[in-house]
C-alpha cells in the first residue's frame, strides 16, 4: 500500500537506491577483504559517482597521473624551513579537483590505497634524491593509512623507498 501523496515510481526509486547501496557495500567490503563489514551510508556520494571515482582513481594511479604537492614545516621560533609533507592530489580530465577527503576514501575502502601509497613512497623516494643532489638536507613526512601500517609489504616497501633515498624520511 501506498502512502497518501506518493507514487509507485517514488518508491521504486527508492527500493533502486538502497539496493544500488548494498551492492556498493557489498563490492567495498569484498575489496576491503575477509571478516570486513561496510555499511550503505546515503551521505556518501551517489552510486553514480563513487563508482565513476573508483574507476578513475584506478586508471590514474596505473598512469600516473596524480601528483604530490609538498607543504613546507616551518620552525615557528626561527621560520626557518624544517622539512615538508608530502600531500596526493588529483586532478582528473572529466571529474576536474578531487578532494583528498573524496579520493583517500574511496582508497581506502577499496584496496586502491595499497597502490596508491606505494607510489607515494616511490614519488618521495625520487624527490628526496634528487633534493639531496642540490644540496637540501629536511625531513619529508607522508602520510599511510592505518591499512598499510599492519600490512608487511607496505612496512617493507617503506624501509626500501627511505634507505634509496638516503635521506632523512618519515612516515605519518
Amino acid at each position: 500500500m501506498l502512502a497518501e501523496g506518493e507514487d509507485a515510481t517514488d518508491r521504486q526509486k527508492t527500493v533502486d537506491k538502497l539496493l544500488s547501496g548494498a551492492q556498493l557495500a557489498l563490492s567495498s567490503a569484498r575489496s576491503a577483504g575477509p571478516g570486513s563489514v561496510t555499511l550503505y551510508d546515503s551521505a556518501r556520494p551517489s552510486s553514480e559517482r563513487r563508482l565513476s571515482l573508483i574507476t578513475r582513481l584506478r586508471k590514474a594511479i596505473d598512469r600516473g597521473e596524480l601528483v604530490l604537492h609538498y607543504q613546507p614545516t616551518v620552525d615557528l621560533h626561527t621560520g626557518e624551513i624544517k622539512g615538508v609533507e608530502a600531500l596526493a592530489r588529483w586532478n582528473d580530465d572529466e571529474l576536474g579537483v578531487v578532494s583528498p577527503g573524496e579520493f583517500i576514501g574511496v582508497a581506502e575502502e577499496t584496496g586502491l590505497i595499497e597502490p596508491l601509497g606505494a607510489w607515494v613512497m616511490d614519488d618521495v623516494a625520487r624527490q628526496a634524491r634528487a633534493w639531496d643532489r642540490e644540496g637540501l638536507d629536511f625531513e619529508i613526512a607522508f602520510n599511510l593509512s592505518p591499512r598499510q601500517l599492519w600490512q608487511w609489504r607496505s612496512r617493507s616497501r617503506a624501509r626500501c623507498a627511505t634507505s634509496r633515498a638516503r635521506s632523512p624520511c618519515c612516515a605519518r
